[in-house]
């Protein structure tokens, strides 16, 4: 990747900002041309599977010279991802790495956030370099020492093999954090940003705003098992808007018979619905990020499936509204 003039005065620009550490880190992602002179363009799923296994990798060590141990993996039951998806499990990633280092009293990596954009295995590359980087960065910081640098060669990967190993990194630098266990208050934070993306779309649609929001009240004393669910119907609902606007529909799993679900399988599916309603906003030419998760207290399944409802409510009012639209500009 050749550093041009316009590019190098937009990484003094950072240097200015950011204290020379981070500095050195930006210039060390903006120049590297893993692929040789076609740079990020000829990245592949089997490359990008690399780092995230090298970050994965060294997770591990660092938990266990903390005397720690991952505890579990979640169950991945999906098939048929796209890089979009994989970003922004990415952008999940870096947040709680940036989430970590704050707490830590270490510098932290800037936020990412995923915009309405056809993303390319390149992109995710460059957000793998970033994690790779960090949490190296965060090993150094703890004392640990013999960190690997080797890339692993990998052949036949997806963008739904690289998401399921990015799940297994993310869960990982919660736990390091401290965070063993995902929340509601987590889940709730983000299927509120994929319920206020949805009004994006549907302010897109109709200026005016004309939808509705008089949705019904989820009942108390639900499960994650009942909010799986209900994420999973809400996935059918935006498979009907794809078709809606020519877009072929993304596979939707099943859930097999007596499998426990806990918060952070909720979880997974918010960032699957974030990417796929990021993925609507290019249908409708809605120009916006999906915005930062608000930190919430005491929220409980029965609220993360209100939300869960509400969003489905809207997409069912995509139709109605552009007709609505359609009918007023032709009076």
């Amino acid at each position: 990747m050749i550093l041009t003039k316009q590019l190098f005065k937009r990484v003094m620009t950072i240097q200015k900002l950011f204290r020379p550490l981070l500095f050195s880190s930006l210039l060390a992602i903006l120049i590297s041309g893993p692929m040789g002179s076609t740079g990020y363009a000829a990245i592949t799923p089997n490359d990008v599977y690399g780092l995230f296994d090298l970050a994965d990798r060294n997770l591990d060590n660092i938990l266990r010279r903390s005397g720690d141990t991952f505890s579990r993996a979640t169950p991945l039951i999906e098939k048929g991802l796209k890089p979009m998806h994989v970003y922004q499990m990415a952008v999940s990633s870096i947040k709680a790495i940036h989430n970590f280092q704050l707490k830590n009293d270490m510098i932290p990596i800037p936020i990412i956030i995923a915009t309405s954009r056809d993303y390319k295995p390149g992109d995710v590359y460059l957000l793998g370099e970033m994690v790779v980087a960090e949490v190296s960065r965060i090993a150094r910081h703890k004392g640990v020492r013999g960190i690997d640098t080797q890339l692993n060669r990998f052949t036949g990967k997806t963008p739904t093999h690289v998401f399921s190993k990015l799940v297994s990194v993310y869960l990982k630098i919660n736990q390091l954090g401290g965070a063993k266990q995902i929340t509601p208050n987590d889940v709730f934070a983000q299927m509120y940003r994929a319920r206020n993306d949805v009004k994006s779309i549907l302010g897109k649609i109709d200026p005016a705003r004309r939808y509705r929001v008089d949705v019904a009240k989820s009942p108390p004393g639900l499960t994650p098992l009942d909010v799986i669910k209900e994420t999973l119907k809400a996935r059918g609902k935006i498979n009907k808007a794809r078709r809606h606007f020519g877009l072929a529909p993304i596979s939707v799993p099943m859930l097999e018979p007596g499998v426990k679900i806990f918060p952070a399988d909720v979880f997974i599916q918010t960032q699957i619905i974030i990417a796929e309603i990021n993925l609507l906003k290019i249908a409708t030419g809605t120009i916006s990020a999906t915005p930062l998760p608000i930190p919430v207290k005491g929220k409980t399944p029965s609220d993360v499936h209100q939300e869960a409802v509400a969003m489905e409510y809207l997409l069912d009012q995509i139709d109605m509204l552009e007709q609505l639209v359609k009918t007023m500009e032709s009076k």
